[in-house]
């Protein structure tokens, strides 16, 4: 529901559309697996709203960060796939932002290793081109395997391997730490000479 008597401004500042447009990068991901679309979809809001110019690079980061601190500390006694299985009213939190960690760690992943021929971007991109429109419920495996064989080398399956179904959160913070995301007091600072910081700057700048 949109209200019309509201000021345009508030419009152009709000994530709720980008998050749900977010969705069409994916095709349907199965109920047991909604921590993938939901947390693609968390992580795109705010990568989006930053390329759009509707944030700031640094308020991104915040916003990023924030909500991965949320999920964090969402159930640390349940999987991801145990998470999704107990449903939002219990997880919420774990299902929206355990999926954007995964985004997160794979997009970093691929830019690093491909110098920037690959990136999240680039895999989703081939998804709609092979296979979307789809009228089939995906398993997290089954679209995890499929974005594998669109990329040069595995990343997605290691990563569910490694997390689906273990209890906890996925580390992000190693990653942040290497694009410079210094964080004091829960705020966050982009270091300019940190290892990865044209990786960071990439990911929240309009691909050319």
């Amino acid at each position: 529901y949109i209200n019309t008597a509201r000021p345009i401004e508030e419009f152009y500042g709000d994530w709720t559309a980008t998050h749900e447009f977010s969705h069409l990068m994916l095709p349907y991901v199965s109920r047991r697996h909604r921590w993938i679309s939901e947390g693609f979809a968390s992580y795109y809001q705010n990568v989006l709203m930053s390329r759009a110019g509707h944030y700031t690079a640094t308020e991104a980061w915040q916003y990023l960060y924030d909500g991965l601190e949320r999920g964090k500390n969402s159930r640390p006694d349940l999987s991801l796939n145990e998470a999704a299985d107990a449903g939002i009213r219990k997880a919420r939190m774990k299902i929206y932002w355990s999926g954007a960690a995964i985004a997160l760690i794979a997009d970093v992943q691929l830019r690093e290793r491909s110098g920037g021929e690959e990136s999240l971007d680039v895999a989703l991109d081939r998804l709609q081109r092979c296979c979307l429109p789809s009228r089939r419920t995906w398993s997290g495996p089954d679209l995890f395997e499929k974005l594998d064989a669109l990329v040069s080398e595995p990343v997605f399956m290691p990563l569910y391997r490694e997390h689906a179904n273990a209890p906890g959160f996925p580390e992000f913070r190693p990653a942040l730490r290497r694009l410079g995301i210094g964080v004091v007091n829960d705020r966050i600072r982009r270091l300019s000479t940190a290892e990865l910081a044209h990786i960071r700057d990439a990911i929240t700048t309009p691909p050319p």
